[in-house]
């Protein structure tokens, strides 16, 4: 069980790496929403630059020996999160 708690707490150290990543990429996310044209929804969204975005990721996670779909999921889900907040910020 020894194996399986040190095996946790990496996954925990790697969670909280994570999180602070994720609060540096936050901050660029606001900044870009109030640069980008006030009320301009398809500026936020940025359909080219997504698939742009996904298909680098999957290719690093290709690279880097990680799940691709995976990869992708995550992405999805992160970007979709990142959107709505980014048209929250471009409405101020």
């Amino acid at each position: 069980m020894d194996a399986l708690n040190d095996i946790r707490s990496d996954i925990d150290n790697i969670d909280s790496q994570l999180i602070r990543l994720l609060a540096q990429r936050q901050i660029l996310v606001e900044k870009a929403g109030r640069l980008k044209p006030k009320g301009d929804k398809s500026a936020v969204r940025a359909n080219d630059r997504v698939a742009q975005v996904i298909a680098n990721r999957r290719k690093e996670a290709l690279e880097l020996g990680l799940s691709p779909d995976v990869a992708e999921s995550v992405w999805r889900s992160m970007i979709k999160a990142f959107i709505a907040l980014e048209e929250k910020v471009n409405k101020e």
